[in-house]
């Protein structure tokens, strides 16, 4: 039976997110009024993001959830650095 491809690794597709967006992680903590050790965390895979924060990333990445989840990040939209 071939085997499913694993699914992407959010802090993975979070990551290349902020990359497509152009935005830091300390934008991210600021855009999302969290601390930067949180944001710190999820990016680098230490600390998986609850489902409202989870969320409210999704929002200022301008995706869904189910695109970050599925590994989606193309479809992001490019904008500048938020103000």
């Amino acid at each position: 039976m071939p085997i499913a491809p694993a699914a992407p690794d959010i802090s993975d597709t979070i990551t290349r997110a902020l990359e497509a967006k152009g935005l830091s992680q300390a934008d991210l903590s600021r855009l999302l009024d969290t601390t930067r050790s949180t944001v710190h965390a999820i990016v680098h895979g230490k600390r998986k993001p609850r489902l409202d924060t989870l969320t409210r990333i999704a929002d200022v990445l301008d995706t869904s959830v189910s695109e970050l989840l599925a590994g989606r990040w193309r479809r992001i939209r490019r904008t500048t650095k938020a103000a």
